[in-house]
């Protein structure tokens, strides 16, 4: 492991040790966005400590690959279908206003140009986010696209974001379904190697 490497893991497992001190005092704990790589660095954290059992990773859908961690009180374990399964939306656990809950904003251009995932990326960094306070953005046309982030974002993304690339863009409130995708699409390749 580089300096780097350590210095990053080293950081992830305090920020991991205060959530849990917040869990323990009685509160639902909700880390910022993770990479999948972080994700599981905090796994293993939480198996290490027997804690796993009361967390629970989501990004807003099922299949998200930058999650949020919850972290349920010790309390909980008394009442076990109060913890939501892994890919279950746990908002049902959070209070209606509560900010940390993961929602998504709906980006959607007037089609001038075709839009991509940097395009996006761009535009939302330049607002001045950082990358862990968004989760997962999911390209779903040319120029459509789904952001995944906190509660207490959404007004912010509706008012600030007009511009994406060179294309206007608006911006609203967005309800995921069961039938949502990602919007990624795979090709099969076969080949000999």
């Amino acid at each position: 492991m580089t300096v780097e490497q350590t210095e990053a893991l080293a950081q992830l497992e305090a920020r991991l040790s205060d959530h849990l001190s917040k869990s323990d005092r009685g509160s639902i704990a909700v880390s910022r966005f993770l990479t999948p790589q972080e994700r599981k660095q905090a796994e293993r954290y939480l198996a290490q400590r027997g804690v796993h059992h009361r967390c629970v990773f989501w990004g807003g859908y099922g299949d998200a690959e930058r999650t949020c961690l919850l972290i349920y009180p010790p309390f909980y374990e008394d009442f076990p279908d109060w913890i939501p399964a892994q890919g279950a939306d746990p908002s049902e656990t959070l209070e209606e206003n509560d900010q940390e809950r993961v929602t998504a904003v709906r980006i959607k251009g007037s089609g001038f140009r075709v839009l991509t995932h940097r395009d996006y990326l761009g535009s939302l960094l330049g607002l001045g986010l950082e990358r862990n306070a968004l989760g997962d953005i999911a390209v779903q046309s040319d120029c459509q696209a789904v952001v995944f982030c906190k509660a207490r974002l959404v007004t912010f993304l509706i008012d600030a974001l007009q511009k994406v690339a060179s294309d206007t863009v608006r911006c609203s409130a967005y309800t995921v379904d069961g039938n949502f995708t990602d919007g990624r699409h795979y090709k099969p390749i076969s080949d000999t190697v």
